[in-house]
Formats: C-alpha cells, structure tokens, sequence
C-alpha cells in the first residue's frame, strides 16, 4: 500500500492507456469479412430464395444443395436436414436437425446461427491440409482468418446463440454408505462408487439413460460408462473395467471424485475422426466483433492437432465482449488427444463456464497471450491433459510443462477442477509428470492481488498449483495424489510470487502416490515430493489441513509463514540445505519427525537456516497438555557451537538441527566483490575448533539481504562471527580466484577483506531509505517515507533519521510517516549522525504536480520522465529485413537504445501510434536511421531489458513497477533527460511538469 501510493498515477496512466485503445480497435471492427472474401474469389454459390425448410427445394429456387455446393443463406431457414460445402450465414439459420458440413460454416456480419436441439457433422479430409495462422490469409485485414481450414467461423458482426437443453456438466460423487476405514497418514477413505453405482452430492439436471459419463477418482483416474439408470441422486453405468472411487476424509475436510456427462442434444462434431487417427478434425473460431451465447452443446472430436489457432472453442482477438460459454462439454471419443479444450486469445469479459473437458493434447483451459483479462473461468472440470507441447506459446520461459488451467492474473478464477496426468514410468528420483494443474502468469492488467478459489488438483501428476504472480491467494485449495500440491518456484528459480498464499488447504497424499511408484514401498519417488515445495521466497499458509509422507519441503532459500495448520505424516519439514526462514505458529504436528536430514551430499552448501516454533504441538497425539508444546528456535548443527551451551539437540545426534530455548541473535550480511568474476564461495567459521568442510554457495542464487519480518524478523544470513572466506571461478577447487576474511556484525551488510588488503571497519552508520528513487505523484498525495539506520557501534539509529525537503523544511523524523508535500521538484534529504559524529546522508527527488493525458483520439503520450526509470528498445533479429512485421513473420528482442545504431531494425509504428493495442498488429521493421524524431518504436517503459522476447517486457519489474508495452517517441526515448522537460509530441494530449 505504501509503494501504491506513490505510483498510482503511473498506473492510472497505463490502464487508461490501454482501455482507450482497446475501444478505439474495438469499434472499427475487421469490416465484412464475407463480403472481402467473397471479391478474392471466383466461387460459384447457391442462395437462398425466400424463408422456409433447408430441406424444401423451394427455399432454395428448386434444388437442395448437396456435399459439393458452396451455399449462402440471406433468409431465415430452419435447418431440418441439409448438407453443403462452404456454408455462408448472413441471414437467420436455425438448426433444428441434422447438418453434414463439408467445409467451413461462416457466420458473416448481420448472420444468426441458433439453435437448441440438433447437430453439426463436419466432415474433414484431411486437416494435415490445414494452414493455421502460420501464412497470411485470403483477407488483409483478418490474416489469421482462412476459411479453407474447416470449422465454424463466426465473423465481426456475426451472431452465434446455441441454447441447448441444460444438462448438469458433472457433480461430485458422495460416499455410498458414510463408512470411513483408515487409510494412510491420517487419512480415512469410504467408497464413492464402483460396482456399477454411484451417489452424486446433488439431483443432476438433463441427464438420460444411455448418455456417455465420465467416472474420476480422487487419483484422476478416468472410465467412460453409459448411464443405465437415475434414481434421484443414485445412478446406475454400464462399465468395460472395474474402477472404484473414493471419498476422502482427514479432520472433517472431505475430496470427492467426480461425475461428469457428456452427452448434450446440441452437438458440434469431427464425423469422421476414427479411433488411432489424429486427423479430420474441425474446429471453431470466433473473432473480434462477433457475439457469442453457447449454452449446453457438446463439442466432440475436435481440435485439429499441431495447429496453431485451431481448437475446439477459440476466441481469437475477440477483445471486449460479454461472451458466454455454458455447461458444455469438449471431447474425444477417441483416445487421442485434441488441440486443448478452449483457447482464450486477446479477449476480456468472457464467461467460461461449468463446462467440462475430456482428453486434450498441450494445455487444457489456456489463455493465449498477455491480452486476457477481466474474465470469468468457474466451475469447469478438466480431465486427461497430456503433456507433449505441439505449438508454441507465451511464457514458454516461465514452464515447459503442460497445464490443465494456464491461466492469467486479472481474471476471476474460481471452483474449477483438474484431474489425471496420463503419466505411466515411474518417479525414481527427479522424474516427475511434466503435466500440472494450475499455473497464474502476468497479463497486461496488473493485478495487485490475483485470487484464486476453490480450485481442485485430484492426481494432476507434478504440481497441483502454482504462480508467477507476486501475492497470488489460493482460497481453499485441494490437492490429492499430486507429487507436490503446491509451491512457491520451480521451472525458473528467478519466477517473481513473492508473498504467495494458501489459504484453508487441504493437500492429501500428495508425494507418495502409487501411481508414479514402481517399488510399492515409494523408495524410488521423487526426492523432494511432498504436501508444499518451498522453494526460495516466501510462501504464506493459514489453517488447512496437510497429509502425506513430506509435509513441507523447504529448498534453497525457502521462507514459510504457517499459521494454524494440521500436518499429518511421516515427517513435519524436510529441510534439504538447511536455508529455511520459517514462523510457525499454532501448528498440530501428527507427524514422526518434526524435521528430516533431507537429501544431498556434503558438495551442497549449507547456510544457517533459522526456524521459530511458537506454540507447536508436536506427537503423535496432539492435546492440550502443555507437555506437548514446543516454543524454541531452531537452526543447523554446523553453527550451533556460536550458541552453546543453549543448545540442546533433539531427536538424536544424526540429524542437522538443534533447538534453542534462549533467544537467538539475529542474521548479518556478506557482500561478495562484484568485480573479481567469482560465482562460488566458501564460508567457514573462523572462530570454531570443528573442521567445518567448504560448502559452495553459487553466487547468483539468491541475494543474503532479504528483509523477511513476516517470518519471525530473521534475516536470512549468518549469525555475527568471523568467517574465512573462498572465493571461487566454478564448483572445483582449482578454480581459487583468492580468499579473505570477514566479521559479520548483527543487522548490517560486511564487505570481505580479501588477501593481501588492509581493511578498515566502515565509521559511518548504514542507512537505507524508501522511497529510494526519484517519484512522481498528484497534488494533495501523501508519500510514506520509511527508513533503516545502524551503527556497528551504537546499535540501531532509525529514531534518529532527520528528513528534510528543499521546499518545504522540516519533514519528520524516524521511519514510517507520511507528509503531504507542496507542488514542486522536492530533493528529499534522509540524514542519520552516530555518537562520535560520522554523518550519512542520501537523497531522493519528489516531483509533485498535477499531471494529465487525454487520450480522446488517437495517440497518447510517453514522455522523458515516464522511461527515466529504464526503457529497452525491441528490435529485429538479423535475418529480418525492412518491412517486415516483427509479431507474426520475425523475431525480436531487447536492448538498451545506447546499443543502437543507425542501421538497426527496430519496431516501427507507421501510425505514431503510443499504446500497444493501437499498432501492435500493424508495425514492422524498419532502419533506425531512417525516422524521424516524431516517429514511434516499440519500448518497454519502466525497465530496462537485454535480449528475450517482446512478452518480457511485462513480466520484467523496475523501480515503478512491472514494465509498460509502450510504442514512444524517438525524441523520448533517445533524450536524456537531463534537462527535466518533456516532449509532447501528440496532438491529443498534454503532460504538464511541476
């Protein structure tokens, strides 16, 4: 809240940016697509001659159409039976029947389809034919757009509103007869359904006898049955191979298996997609402009394989819209895999849900790009996603792994499920099923609080849910049979989530699942499987419950809050290099151990890792005797000779962690030489008489300063003491670049002594202060100032900051307050003196005005102190030539605009288009020396980039924040600013500087 204060505007300027661009776009629309089409062809089409049956020859002038004939409705026609090639609807086509579509069904601008009982049967050749959107289309202006790939198109200003019959998507299966045997680690288990018969938790709506169910365990194990009978609640199924479900049960949580159906009345089918034979599937598509409502229709046997573009529901650059997409199902009769389930591709205020999806090659629910924000994902249930990535997609970088939901921030996001994993080798160590349930990643509307509700992983196979996005909340969260329920980072160490929660978990057997088992006895599982992967940062984790062999596995640089939760098992924490900063409060702990040795060998390194337990209980029966509560500090053996004799070591002498009753003096930093090339040390305790072996510590793992109060006030770093230290080229000891010393003090940062230096201790306090660069902020805006301020020898001054402002005086002193500064350039001062007068002092500009950018036409402006903060420039790879469109034909990065040179290629907006929306689609590459001043290129505002792709630019954070796509003026960009005064460029708008 304190750093949104003094960066709303910047905000506000960006997403009002954003907004109008996206409207202006929007209300152009793509044109009549028929219409530009129809000129590119020389096709002979049949039309209808007056309203009436599809079947009466009189409709259409005295001959039915047939498989050959390309035809187009202008009237309204009741589709009964009918067939047809290439089928155009731009009068009022309702099915009502049976049509067998041969080629592509296009619902151009002024076209309704509609319908509520009947089916769609597209019959396709080949779609190894299929162009997808890797070659422009017949149509300029829709280049994605190509009729020739068969499936449903519906066209800006089309109408597609299929209304079927509603039947219930699925519902949970209750125990059959509310009898719970114990089951394993705590867990109790009851029988949901097997035998032939089921108890739903609900009455189903819409269901039939003979309809096609889907039966999922609590494992994510699937069989297809047909409905026999229902008896209010109680079904009957016809079943191939016996598969049994259960509920599961620990501390009044209960996980229940599912029941889907996936008959509707309303069909849209591949006719001719044979079992073993990925081919002749369709698909639909539905672009900007057009208006969707599709409730209860069975999507089955689409999805054309490796096509980019082509899946079973897309929504492709629809932007704004208050789309619909309803408890229906998408599906393979087949076992192969389809191209995902539904696509979400630039689109905002769609609604997807209580739908299901059974069988899907490559993410199941995934938005597309960056553009996807402020819809609806809810209630939907994902079975079978198999991983084998066959298309390329944004934030590749962050998981190469297959997810049932690839999801963005900026959306809303609850009670959807995912289930199976379709994995069949064996833990054994590392290996893990490359499929997980849930990711979060960034999109172009900053979310300052992504939320996540009720979503369920039943067997998702690696993970069950993650994030990418800082102070993503998962509210009640379940996991079962997952090797890890969820964590903080995993495919890319660097993935910024900091300030992660789980909130009410209930993560069950996660980590030892037989699935993934070949031993029977999970010797050979995967090392670090466990209920919640810890794994550098913080993660938060309020109540629930968590049952399984492991429940936290602490790596690397991990940070856990924990706050009332139950823990069931064999082992509480398994610390695998004792880095772990943890605050456990209020905690039940069923478990064995409450820590474990972990895995590794003495080539890892060991830091010192501090844990507060406060109130824990600890046995295997927990009760409210005081006998069982543990409060003490915890921390690893190889620096518990700093604090003897408090130390008493628990559980026996193997194990790496002792427990102190006394307190436990905080952390100091040591900051490695930045100019000596050295990407590993040695720290070893000069102070000891234990022979203490070299554990390496790769230098750009993790920074030693990490502020972490949420976790009990430690800092993770080393107690005071003297240490030799190592320094070193790689991992070997031949690679010594030299050695040196250092006397680590509580609180503040030491620099080493290296050999051969005479070193000096610094006289002058330390002093950190926020903000601690330059800010801009509204009239009337209060900026919180917070500071930080020790002295090796006084101790902590932050009482003693005096702040000071150029304009108005005396400001405050101390740390967290907030002043109402007046309009002006202010340079705000932060001073601190220690007792024998050695003076600090650090400086911060504050610009306070009245700002404003009308963006009521076209353009809108970025000026010279918007990019002051960093600006990378995206520019063309060498075998991109002049013209050529950087987003579709080419590829790019970014650099720094002092790499630039007159015969760079660097994204160029014809238009002088500012906001990404208004040119992104129509820039292209051009020579830098051949624009002018007043010409606009593609820019990352806020951050300065080196290489990547042009979606980094969001996912990269500066100091006002996470980077802004921008197209900007080359005057901005290339000015330095040095001046503080701003060039307007723009005829729409002004900016104004204090």
């Amino acid at each position: 809240m304190k750093q949104f204060v003094t960066c709303i505007f910047t905000i506000i300027l960006i997403v009002s940016s954003y907004e109008a661009s996206a409207e202006e776009h929007h209300s152009n629309g793509e044109g009549d697509l028929c219409a530009m089409y129809n000129s590119a062809q020389s096709v002979s089409r049949m039309e209808t001659q007056s309203d009436g049956l599809w079947s009466d020859p009189n409709t259409w002038g005295g001959t039915i159409p047939s498989a050959n004939d390309d035809v187009t409705v202008h009237h309204t026609v009741t589709l009964d039976k009918g067939q047809g090639r290439e089928i155009q609807v731009e009068g009022n086509l309702n099915l009502d029947g049976e049509l067998d579509a041969f080629g592509s069904i296009l619902i151009c601008s002024g076209g309704v389809l509609s319908g509520v009982e009947g089916t769609i049967n597209f019959h396709v050749a080949d779609d190894g034919d299929f162009i997808g959107n890797a070659a422009p289309g017949p149509v300029s202006m829709a280049p994605d757009f190509h009729p020739g790939d068969t499936g449903l198109w519906v066209l800006g200003g089309g109408v597609l509103n299929l209304n079927g019959p509603k039947v219930t998507s699925w519902l949970d299966a209750v125990s059959i007869d509310d009898v719970f045997n114990d089951f394993q680690s705590g867990v109790s288990r009851s029988l949901a359904f097997g035998d032939g018969i089921a108890k739903l938790s609900g009455l189903p709506q819409g269901w039939k006898v003979g309809d096609q169910l889907l039966l999922v365990t609590e494992k994510g194990e699937n069989s297809l049955v047909i409905l026999a009978s229902i008896n209010g609640n109680e079904i009957s199924y016809q079943l191939d191979n016996q598969i049994n479900g259960y509920v599961l049960g620990i501390d009044d949580n209960y996980v229940r298996p599912k029941i889907a159906n996936l008959s509707r009345r309303l069909q849209i089918i591949g006719a001719d997609v044979k079992e073993g034979d990925t081919n002749h599937r369709a698909h639909t598509a539905y672009l900007e402009g057009s208006h969707i409502s599709i409730k209860a229709v069975e999507f089955r046997n689409l999805g054309p394989r490796g096509k980019l573009g082509r899946y079973p529901v897309h929504w492709h650059h629809a932007r704004a819209t208050q789309d619909l997409l309803d408890g229906s199902s998408i599906w393979q009769s087949v076992d192969d895999g389809s191209n995902r389930f539904v696509t979400m591709h630039m689109v905002s205020g769609a609604t997807i849900s209580n739908n299901v999806g059974f069988r899907s090659q490559g993410h199941g629910f995934f938005m597309e790009e960056l553009m996807e924000f402020d819809n609806v994902v809810m209630g939907n249930l994902s079975v079978d996603v198999r991983h084998g990535e066959e298309l390329p997609n944004v934030h590749a970088s962050l998981s190469g792994k297959t997810h049932h939901y690839w999801l963005r921030e900026g959306n809303r996001i609850s009670g959807n499920v995912a289930a199976g994993n379709n994995w069949v080798q064996a833990g054994m160590r590392n290996k893990t099923p490359p499929i997980d349930g849930l990711i979060i990643l960034p999109s172009s509307k900053f979310d300052p609080a992504p939320l996540v509700t009720d979503f369920e992983c039943l067997g998702c196979g690696g993970v069950g849910m993650w994030t990418t996005v800082p102070n993503t909340l998962f509210e009640n969260p379940v996991s079962t049979y997952a090797t890890v329920a969820g964590y903080y980072a995993w495919d890319k160490w660097n993935t910024d989530s900091t300030g992660a929660e789980l909130f009410n978990p209930v993560f069950l057997l996660n980590g030892n699942n037989d699935l993934f088992a070949e031993t029977g006895d999970y010797s050979d599982l995967v090392v670090w499987a466990s209920q919640i992967w810890a794994n550098y940062g913080e993660i938060l984790v309020s109540g629930g419950v968590l049952a399984g062999k492991v429940g936290i596995h602490a790596h690397y640089k991990s940070r856990i809050s924990m706050d009332g939760t139950s823990v069931f098992g064999n082992t509480f924490i398994d610390p695998t290099y004792w880095e772990l900063t943890a605050n456990i409060n209020d905690v039940e702990v069923h478990s064995i151990n409450l820590f474990s040795r972990g895995y590794g060998t003495l080539a890892h390194r060991q830091s010192p890792g501090i844990a507060r337990l406060s109130n824990l209980c600890f046995g295997l029966e927990c009760d409210d005797s005081a006998i069982n509560r543990i409060s003490a500090d915890v921390t690893g053996v190889g620096f518990s000779s700093l604090f003897e004799p408090n130390a008493e070591l628990v559980q026996g002498l193997d194990l790496p962690f002792a427990v102190f009753f006394g307190s436990v003096p905080d952390s100091g930093f040591i900051r490695i030489p930045a100019d000596i090339g050295a990407k590993y040390w040695s720290v070893t305790l000069s102070t000891s008489d234990v022979v203490q072996k070299n554990f390496f510590i790769r230098e750009g793992e993790g920074s030693w300063s990490n502020s972490l109060a949420r976790s009990g006030g430690y800092l993770d770093g080393f107690p005071p003491g003297d240490y030799n230290i190592n320094l070193y080229a790689d991992g070997g000891e031949a690679s010594l670049i030299t050695s040196g010393s250092v006397t680590v003090h509580e609180g503040l940062v030491s620099d080493i002594c290296l050999i051969n230096e005479v070193c000096s201790v610094n006289s002058s306090p330390t002093l950190v202060i926020s903000p601690s660069n330059d800010v801009k902020v509204l009239s009337g805006t209060p900026v919180y100032f917070e500071g930080y301020a020790k002295d090796l020898w006084d101790g902590a001054l932050t009482s003693g900051i005096g702040w000071t402002s150029n304009l108005d005086g005396v400001l405050g002193e101390g740390s967290g307050f907030e002043f109402t500064l007046s309009d002006g350039l202010h340079t705000v001062t932060a001073s601190v003196t220690d007792s024998d007068g050695n003076k600090t002092s650090k400086e911060v500009i504050v610009r306070v005005g009245s700002f404003s950018v009308t963006t009521t036409t076209t353009t809108t402006t970025t000026t010279t102190t918007e990019i002051s903060a960093g600006v990378g420039v995206f520019i063309a790879t060498s075998q991109c030539a002049d013209g050529s469109d950087p987003h579709w034909q080419c590829q790019g990065s970014w650099t720094s605009p002092a790499n630039v040179t007159v015969d760079t290629m660097v994204a160029y907006c014809p238009t002088g288009e500012s906001a990404y929306l208004g040119c992104y689609s129509n820039d292209i590459f051009k020579r830098f020396g051949d624009l002018n001043s007043g010409d606009a290129i593609g820019a990352c505002i806020g951050v300065a980039l080196e290489g990547g792709t042009r979606n980094d630019c969001v996912n990269s954070v500066g100091p006002q924040g996470r980077g802004s796509h921008r197209y900007a003026l080359v005057s901005n960009v290339f000015d330095d600013g040095a001046s503080g005064t701003t060039d307007t460029g723009s005829t729409d708008g002004s900016t104004t500087e204090p």
